[in-house]
Parts: C-alpha cells; structure tokens; sequence
C-alpha cells in the first residue's frame, strides 16, 4: 500500500484539468523534462559537483501481537526493513557538463518549436 499511494495520487493528478490542459501537459512533457535536466545541470556546474541520491534501509521496530499461551493476542515487539533515500556528493568533469548543457539547450529550441505547434493543436482541438 505505501508503494500504490504515490500512484495513485498520480493518476489522480493527471485526470485533472480540461481536456486542452491535459493535452497540452501530455504534448510538452518531453519539454518540462529537458527543463528540469538543464536546471539541474546549471546548478552542477554553478556548485562544482553533483548531489547523487541513493537509497539506504534499516531496521524498525514495532508493536506486533501473535497468539499467546492460552491463544489470546499477546503484545510483542517485531522488526521491518524500511527505505530512506539519502544524498552525497559527487564529483563532475565540468567541461563535459557545459558540453553537455549545451547540447540540452539546442535540443530544447528544437522542442519548443514543436512544442508551439502542438500546444496550438491542442487549443483548436480543445477550445475552453
């Protein structure tokens, strides 16, 4: 159930908004997506590394009843393995991130062209 709440609160999400919006959220994704990576990739470089995520687990303890002696519930204590994801740095080769900033931002022109074209389809298709 912990893994299916995020989803669905996604797919809750996404039914959201007029049919022009959602088309226009469904046709500039690739966009919003290379936005988020340029701004990412500026702030690396700005700071001089990157901030890497990765997941670590540990153990919890907790409240469990199992059947006693006489087969009444009896309170114990039980352990589970939980998740948290954590972060640290990493060193990047800057030149690359500038090469590679630089090749996003030409792919993004190229995708706000198109992006244009299929946002005005989408107004025409979808009038509010």
């Amino acid at each position: 159930m912990r893994r299916l709440a995020p989803s669905l609160l996604l797919l809750l999400l996404a039914a959201c908004g007029t049919p022009q919006e959602q088309c226009i959220r469904r046709e500039t994704q690739d966009l919003r997506t290379l936005d988020r990576l340029i701004a990412e990739t500026e702030t690396n470089i700005r700071r001089g590394y990157a901030i890497e995520e990765f997941r670590t687990w540990e153990w919890e303890a907790y409240t469990c009843y199992r059947p006693g002696p006489d087969g009444q519930p009896q309170a114990g204590t039980c352990e589970r393995r939980v998740s948290d994801i954590d972060t640290r740095p990493v060193s990047i080769n800057i030149d690359a991130e500038r090469a590679k900033l630089t090749s996003m931002q030409t792919k993004r022109a190229e995708l706000a062209r198109g992006a244009a074209a299929s946002i005005e389809a989408c107004r025409r298709a979808h009038p509010e």
